[in-house]
């Protein structure tokens, strides 16, 4: 004989919820789970709905967070040092600010039980936070409709952050990423994990090189390890003012040079930024030829310059190039 199966309703309602959702599933009513016949919060599992994002198990609602927007205009070049300036629109929110600069700068562990946290766990702290991510990421998207080329990308995001004013304030408050674009303004710590967060983003290797003695920060990018900062996989980015992807040898007030060797954390493995080979061989053209080109100052004005026997401008690992007074 076949063999016949029936679901009588009692069955139908003893293995499921008021809302049709079967017994240890989750409802299409986010973030409700089905248990034991009743219906759950359960954001872990089910997730949260659209307008809320899931944080320590609960969700909080986006839009308690836009009720106060600041509209800015971030001007960047899409060659750092050379080339017109362009400016990107973005909005940032007071309440998101607010919350971020609420939140504790320190990192609680058991010294017994748990390793000390390092500069890298802080930078993590800093980029990884969910709300943060939430109204950051769209700068990155921003980014990505202006290039289709990923270098170009990354220097874009570079650019940005390099043209953000320097906190010569006395208080160093450890700014979160978000926070160094909502005030405008950040030191070298701060600047550099804002680079990292957008370059993670695009999609590249980035590290965070910290000098102890010196007391500097600066981002890294993942390059070629011939062309990278004394052969770290890493080539230096500084943070604090427009410098081309690869310079390391600017001047620092009280400090002069960068002369001790950095602590490197490697933060996230991606793109290699392989335009750093067509950059120094242009550079090495540029040596053996009497071309002039076109660089931009601080203010915006358009400087024309010319091999000549002014240095440090320009250094790379392989060649100095050499410019006029």
């Amino acid at each position: 004989d076949e063999l016949k199966t029936t679901e009588s309703e009692n069955d139908v309602e003893r293995i499921s919820c008021s809302d049709g959702t079967r017994l240890n599933e989750c409802s299409e009513k986010k973030p409700l789970f089905c248990s034991k016949g009743i219906l759950k919060e359960l954001p872990s599992l089910c997730g949260c709905p659209e307008g809320f994002l899931l944080r320590d198990d609960e969700c909080y609602s986006l839009y308690n967070y836009t009720n106060y927007p600041e509209f800015h205009e971030f001007m960047f070049t899409r060659n750092l040092k050379i080339g017109s300036r362009e400016k990107i629109n973005f909005t940032t929110y007071k309440e998101v600010n607010d919350y971020l600069a609420g939140l504790p700068r320190n990192i609680w562990y058991y010294p017994d039980k748990e390793p000390e946290p390092t500069e890298k766990d802080f930078v993590l702290k800093n980029i990884d936070d969910d709300i943060q991510a939430e109204f950051l990421y769209p700068l990155v998207e921003k980014i990505e409709e202006l290039s289709s080329d990923k270098d170009e990308q990354a220097r874009i995001a570079i650019s940005i952050v390099q043209m953000i004013p320097y906190d010569y304030s006395s208080i160093i408050n450890n700014k979160y990423a978000y926070e160094v674009l909502h005030t405008n303004k950040g030191v070298c710590g701060e600047k550099s994990e804002l680079i990292i967060y957008l370059l993670r983003e695009l999609g590249f290797g980035t590290a965070y090189m910290f000098f102890e003695e010196e007391k500097h920060a600066a981002a890294g990018i993942k390059c070629p390890i011939e062309y990278s900062y004394k052969n770290c996989g890493y080539c230096f980015i500084e943070a604090t003012e427009s410098s081309l992807i690869g310079q390391s040898n600017n001047q620092y007030v009280d400090i002069g040079r960068l002369s001790y060797n950095p602590i490197i954390y490697q933060i996230s493995d991606g793109l290699e930024y392989q335009d750093i080979i067509t950059q120094i061989e242009q550079a090495k053209s540029e040596l053996e030829n009497e071309t002039r080109y076109q660089i931009t100052d601080p203010s915006g004005a358009i400087i024309l310059r010319k091999k000549g026997t002014y240095t440090d401008v320009i250094n790379y690992p392989d060649i100095i190039i050499k410019y006029p007074n």
